[in-house]
């Protein structure tokens, strides 16, 4: 379930950790992606959304890319 109030903050020694074992194992890999803080804004602005869900995506000319879009607020049903 999202509701936007999900903590998953993390130290910068921690994300220095993390990103140090994906070089490591994946010398060859996408490292990092660029999103700029007005593209974000006009995600977030979105009705109803609570954050963002990133997916690694590949443009016609083969190179990686990261499609980011808005997630709206999910409940549980059961």
């Amino acid at each position: 379930m999202f509701t936007g109030n999900e903590e998953q903050e993390i130290s910068f020694e921690e994300g220095a950790l993390l990103t140090a074992k994906w070089r490591t194992n994946y010398p060859r890999a996408f490292k990092a992606g660029y999103i700029s803080l007005d593209s974000i804004k006009s995600i977030i602005d979105q009705p109803d959304c609570v954050g963002i869900r990133i997916y690694f995506g590949q443009t016609p000319n083969d190179e990686m890319a990261l499609v980011v879009v808005g997630v709206k607020a999910m409940k549980m049903i059961s």
